[in-house]
């Protein structure tokens, strides 16, 4: 069954041809690892998107609007911001 989850779309702003990703929202901030976080997941902010580091992701990336996206797997492999 698939799970609802908060997500923006995200595109990079410097590729001719960027590929859309979907990139997971926390509107209450990034959460920090734990055990049963993926293996991908390193640090807050990096492959997530919170308040605290919305303008951080705009510096490189074109973002949507928030969307309740219901799916057991992302779209695309969620890009790592850059500074």
């Amino acid at each position: 069954m698939p799970t609802e989850r908060l997500v923006v779309i995200v595109t990079a702003k410097d590729e001719d041809n960027p590929e859309p990703a979907t990139v997971d929202y926390y509107p209450d901030g990034c959460p920090e690892p734990n055990p049963d976080t993926p293996d991908d997941y390193d640090q807050p902010h990096q492959t997530t998107v919170c308040p605290a580091c919305l303008d951080e992701w705009k510096t490189g990336y074109h973002l949507s609007q928030r969307a309740l996206y219901a799916s057991p797997d992302p779209v695309g492999t969620p890009p790592t911001p850059t500074s």
